[in-house]
C-alpha cells in the first residue's frame, strides 16, 4: 500500500498504487470525497500520463446537473485526446440499451442466515473478508448498499428519454445516484430505507474506512432513521485491525440471533 502520508483511507491509497503501477493512456479520478480530490494530485506528480478530474456535484439543482452534463462532455474530449473514438448518436443509444438489457440491481441472495444490510465505503479485495465473517456468524447479505455495491448503480434509462437524446438521457439517470456525499442526501435514506424494508433486513453494518468523514457522519442518523441493531466497521491497516473486526462482527451477529 501506498506510503504517500499519514491521513490516506485505505481506498484512497489503494487507487493511488494502482494507477500509478498501471499502464495507461489515462486515469480519470472523481470528486466524490476529498480523499479522491487529493488522490488525483499525488497521481498528476507520480505519472506521465494525462489525469482527468471529474467534477461531481454534491448538490441536486438544475445547475448543478448542467454542471454534471458539461463533465461528462469534457470527459468525453478527454478520452478522444487520449485515443478513443467519438460514438456517433446512433452508438452511443445501442452501446446504453446493451448496457441496459446486460444490467440489473445485485440479486437478492437466497438461503439461510440472518438478513443483513452491508453499506458504507467501496469493498476492496481484502474487504471481502467482512462478507464471509458475516456468512460464517450466520448472517445473509440480502443489501450490498456499499460505494461498489448496489447503492451506486444507478436506476433503468426511461426508453423515451433514451430516444430523444442519449447523453442528456444517461446524465439524468447516473446525476441521480444516490451518494452519501449528495446535498441533501436524503436519496440515499429513501433508497436504503425502501431496500431495507424489501429485503426484511435485521441488521446493519456500515463498513468505513479509516479517515472517511462522509460515513462517519451519517451513523448515529442511520441508527435513528432505521430503528435496526447497526454496528459501525471501522477498517484500517493498523496490526490486529482484521481479527478485531472478525470479533465484532461475530458478537453482533450473536445478539441478533
Amino acid at each position: 500500500m501506498t506510503q504517500q502520508g499519514a491521513g490516506l483511507c485505505a481506498f484512497a491509497a489503494a487507487f493511488i498504487d494502482e494507477a500509478i503501477g498501471a499502464e495507461a493512456q489515462g486515469i480519470v479520478v472523481t470528486t466524490a470525497c476529498d480523499q479522491m480530490r487529493r488522490a488525483a494530485e499525488v497521481i498528476t506528480r507520480q505519472v506521465n500520463v494525462p489525469v482527468f478530474l471529474l467534477n461531481v456535484p454534491a448538490t441536486c439543482s438544475p445547475a448543478a446537473m448542467a454542471l454534471y452534463h458539461e463533465e461528462l462532455l469534457r470527459l468525453g474530449r478527454f478520452l478522444v485526446a487520449c485515443g478513443g473514438e467519438a460514438p456517433s448518436r446512433k452508438t452511443l443509444l445501442r452501446c446504453i440499451q446493451a448496457d441496459e438489457a446486460a444490467r440489473e440491481r445485485e440479486a437478492h441472495p437466497a438461503g439461510a442466515g440472518i438478513p443483513i444490510a452491508l453499506v458504507g465505503t467501496p469493498l476492496l479485495r481484502e474487504g471481502f473478508d467482512v462478507l464471509a465473517h458475516i456468512t460464517a456468524a450466520g448472517g445473509r447479505v440480502v443489501l450490498l448498499g456499499t460505494e461498489n455495491g448496489g447503492l451506486m448503480q444507478p436506476d433503468h434509462i426511461d426508453p423515451v428519454r433514451l430516444e430523444i437524446d442519449p447523453l442528456d438521457a444517461l446524465a439524468e439517470t447516473y446525476f441521480r445516484i444516490p451518494h452519501v456525499g449528495r446535498r441533501p442526501n436524503a436519496g440515499l435514506y429513501a433508497w436504503l430505507a425502501e431496500a431495507i424494508t424489501e429485503r426484511a433486513v435485521r441488521g446493519i453494518f456500515v463498513h468505513r474506512y479509516l479517515w472517511c468523514d462522509l460515513w462517519t457522519a451519517e451513523v448515529q442518523r442511520m441508527k435513528d432513521a432505521f430503528g435496526l441493531p447497526l454496528l459501525e466497521l471501522e477498517v484500517s491497516a493498523e496490526p490486529g485491525a482484521a481479527a478485531r473486526l472478525q470479533v465484532r462482527v461475530q458478537a453482533f451477529m450473536e445478539m441478533l440471533a
